[in-house]
């Protein structure tokens, strides 16, 4: 398989993956979370199978997506712990990023966001 043909595969959406930061107004009140993108890639949704519900399902988590994305080289070097994903405006929290034994592609994941994690996308900042 070619890079286009791998390419090609990724036709499903877009993600935006980063880290959340909290928010202070006057005298350091916590007045929300603002969303820091590390990165954006296309994704594949996967198929979800049985034995992936139920691997979260014991750590208390519900998986809402499974999606495949290809590696970026420099992803080794971001922290995946705490980790959020939007697609469209819809949050998602990172459970577990997996590679592939050749390190092309990522398996994300996703549980979808409740109330209790809102995040502010209006204006994602890259960080170094």
């Amino acid at each position: 398989m070619n890079r286009n043909d791998r390419l090609a595969e990724f036709n499903d959406g877009l993600l935006n993956y980063g880290h959340t930061k909290t928010k202070l107004g006057n005298g350091n009140k916590r007045i929300g979370k603002e969303f820091r993108e590390k990165g954006t890639l296309f994704f594949e949704e996967l198929h979800t199978r049985e034995q992936d519900y139920q691997k979260f399902s014991t750590m208390g988590k519900a998986l809402s997506m499974k999606v495949r994305t290809q590696y970026p080289p420099f992803f080794k070097k971001i922290s995946k712990a705490d980790m959020i994903v939007f697609i469209d405006e819809d949050c998602y929290e990172v459970m577990d990023v997996n590679s592939d034994k050749e390190k092309i592609f990522l398996y994300w994941y996703l549980s979808k966001a409740g109330d209790g994690h809102a995040v502010s996308k209006a204006t994602p900042q890259k960080s170094e």
